[in-house]
């Protein structure tokens, strides 16, 4: 019933104009009438997460004299992200903005940074600063990582560019693409992005790495997604293949990712990945005790020089799921050109 139908069945049959409040009613319908004009709004909400790590090397990695030859192990802690997130809904769009101030390699602090509207059902355009959609666990936040370091591939196609991106979800599929600044930054040249990703069975894998938390049913994902950057030197054309099996308490997880032989990585790695290469890694976790997860993951970095493989172990001790966790990672580096290396990892992750 109206605001004015419950006002007027109310009043004595002998009221009088003052006694009817006109003027209370009409305000309450300007008042309901500004409402309506008004887009809804919600947020700002805070987030973040923190992860410190402490790790030593059995070798050298450390150039302390400047010769260009390491001398000195690696020893101490780091912080690999300290980040800060605001994001809300003002009316049929969204928004976001993160901060990060931990890491190596970040050019800068600010790492997100985009509007977001649905364009059409089920889809959602961004415009701002964005990841590019590539590879699964690149697009996934750092709290879910299975290992404490990610895969190369996964740091190679991290850092974010300013540009435009469309989602669109499917019955047990998604699609993305990007239109974004390259590696010349606000240059002529772009970066284009699409990624495509298919529920084999169905039902979606969890957006995290490992079988933690996931369901007892099976699921299976399979992505693939292509990449090309006009901007590199020769072209930067790169195709990434990407698969996730997982059942609780075990999963599965294999990457490719084949770079031809005009990309060069202008951030990670700019003396090791040239190009005309195709790097891959397995990974494999079981979990046990409930709040326990072993991991093994093997990498081929498929290099023309140091020729490296990786071999990482790993266990983790949930606290409270992904948010706070301990992890003990023990990284075994075959290669040549001496970067054979071992290292041991402890790091701890607290989100909030």
């Amino acid at each position: 019933m109206s605001t004015i139908a419950l006002a007027l069945l109310c009043l004595p049959s002998n009221a009088t104009p003052t006694e009817l409040g006109w003027a209370s009613i009409d305000a309450e319908l300007a008042a309901m009438g500004r409402q309506l004009e008004e887009p809804s709004r919600s947020g700002p909400n805070w987030s973040g997460f923190l992860r410190v790590s402490y790790a030593h090397s059995s070798e050298p990695v450390i150039d302390s004299d400047g010769d260009l030859d390491p001398d000195e192990e690696f020893s101490g802690f780091a912080f690999e992200n300290i980040r800060i997130a605001v994001d809300g809904v003002l009316g049929d769009h969204t928004w976001g903005v993160s901060f990060d101030f931990g890491g190596i390699g970040l050019q800068d602090n600010m790492i997100d940074a985009w509007i977001g509207r649905r364009a059409w059902d089920g889809a959602t355009g961004y415009i701002g600063l964005l990841r590019a959609p590539l590879l699964r666990t690149q697009l996934m936040p750092e709290t879910t990582n299975l290992f404490i370091v990610r895969t190369r591939n996964a740091y190679i196609l991290t850092p974010r560019e300013a540009g435009v991106r469309l989602d669109q979800e499917l019955t047990s599929a998604r699609a993305s693409f990007a239109l974004q600044n390259g590696a010349d930054s606000e240059v002529d040249n772009l970066r284009v992005s699409l990624r495509g990703e298919w529920d084999v069975l169905g039902m979606p894998t969890p957006e995290a790495e490992g079988a933690y938390g996931a369901s007892q049913d099976l699921a299976a994902t399979v992505g693939l997604a292509l990449m090309n950057d006009d901007s590199l030197d020769g072209g930067g054309f790169a195709m990434i293949l990407d698969a996730a099996l997982v059942s609780f308490p075990w999963s599965l997880q294999f990457e490719v990712v084949d770079y031809d032989k005009g990309y060069t990585s202008p951030i990670f790695y700019p003396d090791d990945l040239e190009g005309d290469s195709t790097p891959w890694s397995l990974t494999a976790s079981w979990v046990f005790l409930e709040q326990w997860e072993a991991a093994v993951r093997f990498e081929d970095y498929d290099e023309a020089l140091k020729q490296r493989e990786v071999l990482s172990v790993g266990v983790n001790r949930y606290v409270a799921g992904h948010d706070l966790k301990w992890q003990l990672n023990y990284i075994d580096i075959d290669g040549e050109l001496g970067s054979d290396n071992q290292f041991i990892v402890l790091g701890s992750t607290l989100a909030f």
